[in-house]
Parts: C-alpha cells; structure tokens; sequence
C-alpha cells in the first residue's frame, strides 16, 4: 500500500471533497466547456454558444454524477473577458456542481476569479 510522506488534505469545495489517501472517496467527474473547437461553441471571442446544448451538456453530467455516486466539476473555458464573464454566469445558473475558471490567458482567470467574487459563486471557483 502507498503511504505518503505528506500529510493527506481534504478540501471542500462547493459541497465537494477532493483530496485525501487515494482510494478514500470516489473521482471527481470533470467537464469542460467552451473549449477551442468545441461545437457549441459560435464566436469565442464574444462568447456566444448554443446555450441549449450547454444546457444539456450540464443536465447529463449532473444526471451521471446522481447516478453513479461520483461528485462532479465544471471546467469553464472562455478566450476572451467578455467570453468567461458569460460563459461563468450561464454554467453558475445552470448547475450547482463547482466550476473551475480556465483560459490560456491569465489575465482572464483574474478576471473570472473577480468576477466569481461579484457574483457571489467565489465559494464553487477553482
């Protein structure tokens, strides 16, 4: 069996755990959304999508992390500032699961962080 040399942490986020001794508690099930080439997506720079497929997309990680027992993430994608403010809002309102700001760009997951803060979700954002 591995035994680690560091202290195992448990960190909750969103009503989540991740973290601790391997084996402890299930996977976390991660979804990405609105990533470069994703058919949803119509113009990443504005930020529009099919918001009915996103939906959906949603829907069915949710109905499978229900399912099986394994909780569940969102990884949100947005290549631009307008494209993260929107994308954050729409998967905020459409999903309770915690979401994970990504981007290529630094100084756009800045701007997800602080506008994570503004909409009062910061305690779901990775």
């Amino acid at each position: 069996m591995w035994n680690p040399k560091a202290e195992q942490k448990i960190f909750q986020i969103g009503g989540v755990s991740v973290g601790g001794v391997p084996g402890e508690r299930p996977v976390v099930l991660v979804g990405t959304l609105f990533y470069y080439g994703h058919k949803i997506v119509k113009d990443e720079n504005v930020g529009t999508f099919d918001e009915e497929a996103a939906e959906e997309l949603l829907k069915t990680q949710d109905d499978m992390s229900d399912k099986t027992g394994n909780p569940a993430m969102v990884d949100v994608v947005g290549a631009s500032v307008p494209a993260m403010k929107t994308h954050l809002e729409f998967v905020a309102d459409h999903t309770k699961a915690p979401i994970m700001i990504d981007s290529p760009s630094a100084e756009i997951r800045v701007v997800g962080l602080s506008y994570a803060n503004e909409q009062g979700i910061l305690n779901r954002v990775i």
